[in-house]
């Protein structure tokens, strides 16, 4: 329970060049500045240069210059370039769409974009030159014909992006980069502008609001309104619109019925947009501490009653407090019901920090938290020093929590104290679990990073000491040329066994997502001095991993090097006889530290292919059966079922229930309660019996060994921190 609480001189040369622009009539008048009177007088920047003016002799010499400078600028040979673009406009009923204009612009021209600093006059000149010809070479138009095609010639080597328009429509398709051979088709949908009067409360128009039209039965439009034009496009069709202001939660308007006629403009439609009664407030802890990650929570409630803070949690309605700029964290609720409500602010998923009763009628309440106290049991106290001794600065800090196998990790909330300790909340709901083990992930400038455990919330302390700075540069032999590389990923980890699959979102950390530069190197660091294992892992589908190789390395204080060879991969074509076309069949590593499994569908052939496989042992299953292979070995073979006779044991985390029951990584299980199983329904059969009883006797193997272990076969059911999987011995 709870109780609610400058300039340059212009050369001769390149004055001819800025008239010959001018006389193309490009427009540079822009770049250039005005020419005044009858003498040339240059306004740029902090040019200044008065020449007096030209006779009719003169001038005519000059047009004769300008007309052999003409012929001196760079032309692009359009016509020499053979690549085309082709494709079809298509309307609604699938006949073609006359008058549409195509463009194909080449994706290097956007990063031709230069800063728009204020250039001299000979520079400007260049530039817009320089500028144009780029046009000519990457931008190409064309027009649909009466069948609605198009073709886009002259195209080079590289990626266009396709887009279409026409008037009064809307052109769907393009899209993705396309290269020259390929066929981009568009669908034109009529569309109709609608002019709509957004209001606010005092009778003004809003800058910017965001329209959604609704039609019955089908997914909602959303368009981006202005106050100029005013105007939003929308296919014909009779809909429900309303309007809702970004920069202001607080407004949005009724829905109002809108009929959108084709070939006729609709009647003006005027939106007013109201308040949206809720609770919106101010966060704000004591002692000037500053966290982030806070939670609110709001119930509706009659008088008399008093919800506990599960009840809070479960039923109400949950809001975040976010911090713009400098300004304290707020947080609003929307479109709540007049009511009485009790709103509670907590850090994360842990204990709520206070509580306040407010009234909601009609209009948004206000309810602030300016004073909330962190528990000490919520929170830990980390130094962290250097190898002086000294605090060295922090870049990120990540905070994990283990209890009986499983694991759950968060991005760590935490703040500065002005004696430069960190002050860091628990992960998770503090108190939630006991015989727990919390972990703090410390992620340094100079150090790179360094986990630090501890049990229970009682814990108040915590020194973390990095030692001396550490650089690896390593050579990849055979990298550059290999058609393999852009599936090879490398990473540094610490002298462990891998505990967790690969995360890709980690690759970002100092120690992962090694890049290899266009010598054949890549360089880590600087990580601390010590033990490391630089893993190659090789990119086998769209987010699985195989590791191919691990290497050991000692980082000593400084630069260290090491050269290390690309793996070799092989390609595997497995013969699926008897299967349907289209029948799903999974690969995945046998003994090793790898825990992905690449999926491939059987073709019209009967084969499944798999590529880019490191050498190692692999398991083919399939929802009949399962075989083992090896690679280096055949390039094809033939399914055949696996006959299991024992169960392989997988231990993920040392520090799970699975691991506690007393089998051991790599355990061969051949007997469960006295039944020896010498296939896969005998297999089955025996987990099953397993599975009501509380404890079972196995017999396991392990190494030339064998054992008897009494075991509960429930921990085994489970994938928490370890599996079994049929094999054979």
């Amino acid at each position: 329970m709870f109780r609610p609480s400058s300039g340059c001189v212009v050369s001769a040369m390149g004055r001819l060049v800025f008239l010959v622009v001018v006389l193309l009539g490009v427009g540079v008048g822009y770049l250039l500045g005005t020419m005044q009177g009858s003498g040339n007088t240059l306004r740029r920047g902090d040019t200044r240069r008065e020449t007096p003016a030209a006779s009719k002799s003169e001038q005519s010499q000059q047009d004769s210059g300008l007309a052999a400078a003409l012929a001196a600028l760079p032309v692009p040979d359009v016509a020499a370039r053979t690549g085309r673009i082709t494709g079809t406009v298509s309307g609604a009923r699938g006949d073609g769409v006359a008058g549409v204009t195509v463009r194909a612009v080449l994706r290097r021209i956007e990063a031709n974009r230069r800063d728009r600093v204020e250039p001299g006059l000979e520079e400007a000149v260049r530039t817009f030159v320089r500028q144009r010809s780029l046009r000519l070479q990457t931008t190409v138009d064309a027009t649909t014909s009466a069948n609605g095609t198009y073709v886009l010639r002259g195209l080079t080597d590289g990626a266009y992006r396709v887009t279409a328009s026409l008037s009064g429509f809307e052109l769907r398709g393009g899209g993705t980069l396309t290269r020259a051979g390929m066929t981009v088709d568009f669908t034109a949908h009529p569309v109709v502008e609608i002019a709509i009067d957004v209001l606010l409360p005092d009778g003004s128009r809003p800058a910017r609001a965001w329209i959604k039209c609704k039609r019955g039965g089908q997914d909602e439009i959303t368009r981006d309104w202005y106050r100029q034009p005013g105007t939003v496009r929308v296919p014909p069709g009779s809909y429900v619109v309303a309007a809702s202001v970004r920069d202001g939660d607080e407004l949005k308007s009724d829905a109002v019925e809108v009929t959108v006629p084709l070939g006729k403009t609709p009647e003006r439609v005027v939106i007013h947009l109201r308040g949206r009664p809720g609770i919106r407030g101010t966060i704000m802890f004591a002692d000037g501490v500053d966290f982030s990650g806070i939670s609110l929570y709001a119930l509706s409630f009659q008088a008399g009653q008093q919800p506990d803070e599960e009840l809070l949690r479960k039923n109400g309605t949950q809001a975040w407090a976010f911090k713009r700029g400098t300004v304290a964290m707020t947080y609003a609720f929307q479109d709540l019901p007049d009511g009485r409500y009790v709103v509670g602010a907590a850090l994360g998923e842990g204990p709520l920090l206070g509580a306040r009763v407010v009234v909601v009628a009609g209009r948004v309440a206000t309810c602030d938290f300016r004073d909330l106290k962190i528990p000490p049991s919520q929170y830990v106290v980390v130094s962290v020093l250097g190898p002086d001794d000294k605090p060295t600065p922090v870049k990120e800090i990540e905070t994990s929590y283990r209890v009986d196998g499983s694991y759950t990790s968060g991005g760590g909330s935490w703040t500065r104290r002005d004696n430069g300790a960190l002050l860091v909340l628990h992960c998770g709901r503090s108190g939630a679990a006991s015989g727990g083990t919390y972990g703090v992930k410390i992620t340094t400038e100079k150090y790179g990073h360094k986990e630090v455990t501890y049990r229970g919330t009682k814990a108040r302390e915590l020194t973390v000491r990095f030692r001396s700075a550490a650089t690896l540069q390593v050579t990849v032999r055979g990298y550059l040329g290999s058609e393999h590389k852009s599936r090879v990923v490398f990473a540094l980890e610490r002298k462990t066994d891998r505990k967790r699959p690969i995360d890709i979102a980690s690759m970002a950390d100092p120690e992962r997502g090694l890049k290899v530069d266009a010598n054949g190197m890549l360089r880590a660091g600087p990580v601390e001095e010590g033990e490391y294992v630089l893993f190659v892992d090789v990119r086998a589908g769209d987010y699985q991993f195989f590791e191919a190789t691990r290497h050991p390395v000692t980082l000593r204080p400084g630069k260290n090097s090491l050269i290390v060879p690309m793996p070799r991969l092989y390609a595997l074509a497995v013969v699926a006889t008897g299967f349907d076309p289209g029948d799903l069949v999974s690969l995945r590593r046998v003994g090793g530290r790898d825990w992905y499994m690449v999926n491939g569908r059987i073709d019209k052939d009967r084969k499944v292919h798999f590529n880019n496989l490191p050498a190692g042992k692999y398991k083919i299953e399939s929802k009949v059966g399962a075989m083992e292979i090896a690679r280096p070995g055949p390039a094809e073979v033939v399914f055949a079922l696996l006959k299991p006779n024992a169960l392989l044991v997988r231990i993920t985390d040392t520090e799970s229930s699975f691991a506690r029951t007393g089998l051991r990584d790599g355990d061969l299980i051949v007997v469960i309660d006295g039944t020896e199983f010498k296939s896969a329904p005998e297999l089955a059969a025996a987990m099953a019996a397993a599975r009501l009883k509380d404890e079972v006797v196995m017999s396991v193997v392990r190494g030339s060994r064998r054992l008897e272990i009494t075991v509960d076969a429930k921990k085994l059911l489970t994938d928490d921190g370890g599996s079994v999987e049929p094999t054979r011995r």
